[in-house]
C-alpha cells in the first residue's frame, strides 16, 4: 500500500463530508480552491488505482466519489443546476461509506460504523 493513502483518502473524506453538508445546508457555492484539491486527489488516486499492489485497497470506487464531488462542485450555488447538483449529491452519498470503508482499511482499522451490512461481513 502507498503510505501516503491514508492521508489521501483521510482528505476526500473530509470533503465530501463538508460538500455534502453544505450542500444539504443550501450554503455550499462553487470554489474554485476546492476544484483543484479534488482534480489533484482524483489524479493521484487514479495513478493509485491502476498500481498493481498486491495489498491495493484503492480502486474505482474513490474515483467515482470524487468525479461525483467535482461535479457537485460545478454545479452548486445560485448560478449552477440545482437538479444536476441533487444528482450528483445523491451519488456522493452513495460512494462515500464505500470510501470510508476503504480509509479505515488503510488506516488499520476492523469496524466502520456507517459501512454497508456486506462489506461488515467480509470482516
Amino acid at each position: 500500500m502507498n503510505p501516503r493513502l491514508p492521508d489521501m483518502l483521510d482528505r476526500l473524506v473530509a470533503l465530501a463530508d463538508r460538500l455534502t453538508r453544505a450542500h444539504d445546508t443550501g450554503g455550499w457555492r462553487s470554489d474554485g480552491t476546492v476544484s483543484v484539491e479534488l482534480d489533484q486527489l482524483y489524479g493521484e488516486l487514479r495513478l493509485m488505482a491502476d498500481d498493481p499492489q498486491p495489498d491495493k485497497i484503492v480502486d474505482d470506487t474513490a474515483l467515482l466519489l470524487t468525479d461525483c464531488l467535482r461535479h457537485l462542485n460545478a454545479n452548486a450555488g445560485p448560478l449552477g443546476d440545482a437538479g444536476l447538483a441533487m444528482k450528483w449529491r445523491t451519488l456522493s452519498g452513495a460512494f462515500l461509506p464505500f470510501v470510508r470503508t476503504d480509509y479505515a482499511r488503510a488506516r488499520g482499522f476492523t469496524a466502520v460504523p456507517d459501512a454497508p451490512d456486506y462489506v461488515r461481513a467480509q470482516r
